[in-house]
């Protein structure tokens, strides 16, 4: 019995199975790409939670930026979370589907949150990291000096431009407490959390001086930068941040950082020869000082007091920026223009130490 023959195919048959099969290539390769694109913006983390990379493993930059950072997704948006149930909180999606990005006017984090405010919206947003959702807390006057800062137990404290008070705010949106002095902040500007102790430093520019809280909204001390020659601020203050030793205060007028102990005794001054118009400060817990100048369109760290060196916003990815944010290991930039927030993971500094828990 004969067997069956195969049946041969032409060359033009071949070229016409070769064509389908690169279209075939070609629309599920351009699919698996918006697949992975859509995962990455859902997810404020990014891809790392299925890739198998350990929290922070991102690609590696290039150029200057290469010796201080590994690029991670940026976060652009997440589902709206439905609401809350807890008693009284006033956070709430406005309603379900997507929320985007468009603004981010000031960025902070706590654990697995992010917390940014958006300016085209108005309002102050926590992204959850673990259940990949964003919380609508509450409406602001997203205007510049907008300032917020998250403590270690995940909540929010929330300093509007143009008001004397600050508002602090549970994961869930609860409004828990109200920080004012009437007679000792006029207008505030930044603030701090101290780790030692827990209490939240705010800036005050018209009284240049610092007015310590307890969380609860008490006054626990004053530090006055009037009159003391070591610490004074030249024309006020811009921005501040948390440090080992003390607080780290940007004063437009040197252009340049105090470092101001608890005890309002100023540790030194330093970045005059290399800042020009700086607008926000930053400290990772090796000591580096991260300020951001939005003259020159970069990032300018310093350690130990000496400049270290510089990255530009063009090489972050970033179009503008007024805010940034340090938590544990990673780098948070709001893009104010182009509507996401920039994550990096630090790199450590070569025989830094060990770093400030």
């Amino acid at each position: 019995m004969e067997g069956t023959k195969p049946v041969a195919r032409g060359a033009g048959s071949s070229a016409v199975f070769g064509m389908r099969i690169r279209v075939l290539l070609r629309v599920y390769g351009v699919v698996a790409c918006a697949a992975l694109a859509a995962c990455a913006e859902l997810d404020p983390r990014g891809t790392e939670a299925e890739s198998g990379r350990e929290p922070g493993e991102g690609n590696p930059a290039s150029g200057a930026m290469a010796k201080w950072l590994v690029a991670l997704p940026p976060i652009v948006g997440a589902p709206l979370q439905a609401g809350t149930t807890a008693p009284g909180a006033v956070g709430q999606a406005v309603s379900r589907g997507y929320f985007k990005l468009a603004n981010p006017v000031a960025v902070a984090a706590s654990g697995p949150d992010i917390y940014v405010v958006d300016g085209a919206t108005a309002a102050l947003y926590r992204f959850d990291a673990v259940a990949q959702t964003a919380l609508r807390i509450t409406s602001v006057r997203a205007v510049p000096g907008t300032r917020i800062v998250a403590a270690p137990d995940g909540t929010v404290y929330l300093l509007q431009a143009g008001l004397s008070s600050i508002n602090r705010y549970s994961r869930d949106g609860r409004l828990i407490a109200t920080l004012a002095a009437p007679n000792d902040l006029v207008r505030p500007i930044d603030i701090a959390i101290e780790d030692s102790r827990g209490l939240v430093w705010v800036a005050d520019a018209t009284l240049q001086q610092i007015v310590a809280f307890h969380p609860v909204g008490k006054v626990a001390y004053i530090v006055s930068q009037r009159g003391n020659v070591d610490g004074r601020l030249e024309s006020g203050m811009r921005g501040m941040a948390a440090g080992s030793a003390g607080v780290f205060v940007v004063d437009p007028g040197c252009r340049c950082v105090s470092e101001i102990l608890p005890d309002g005794r100023g540790l030194r001054t330093f970045g005059e020869a290399e800042l020009v118009n700086p607008v926000a400060v930053t400290a990772d817990r090796w000591g580096r000082v991260w300020v951001l100048d939005s003259a020159q369109q970069s990032i300018r760290i310093f350690f130990d007091g000496l400049f270290a060196g510089a990255i530009a916003f063009r090489d972050l990815g970033v179009i503008e920026s007024g805010s940034i944010a340090i938590h544990d290991s990673t780098l948070y930039v709001a893009d104010t223009r182009g509507g996401r927030i920039g994550a990096f993971r630090l790199i450590p500094p070569p025989g830094g130490g060990a770093p400030r828990p």
